[in-house]
């Protein structure tokens, strides 16, 4: 059963609104990837996107602007204090790792 402020995908009509929320969403788990770059184990590092994947598609059909708006800031909030190294300008100097190597490389 879905939550009140959750409606069903064929009823749910998207306004402008939405989309400037979307767009922020989508913002926002690029800024989550990038932010787990840092982290320097690879398992901790997939632990930490999966732990954001599921976050992000626990709220996938949240349909209220103004709970989303809520929950974008809790999960910038989240994402800075789980991700405090989160700065760019510190990356290292051959560069982040890659998560997934290409077929035909080593």
């Amino acid at each position: 059963m879905r939550p009140a402020g959750v409606l069903r995908k064929e009823k749910f009509a998207l306004r402008l609104e939405h989309f400037m929320l979307k767009s922020q969403v989508i913002s926002l788990y690029r800024k989550a990837i990038r932010g787990t770059r840092g982290i320097p184990f690879d398992e901790a590092r997939y632990e930490t996107l999966k732990w954001f994947r599921m976050d992000f598609e626990r709220n996938r059909w949240e349909s209220d602007p103004d709970r989303t708006k809520y929950q974008i800031q809790s999960m910038q909030r989240e994402i800075k204090n789980s991700l405090p190294n989160y700065d760019l300008s510190m990356r290292p100097a051959e560069g982040f790792p890659r998560f997934w190597k290409q077929s035909g490389t080593e």
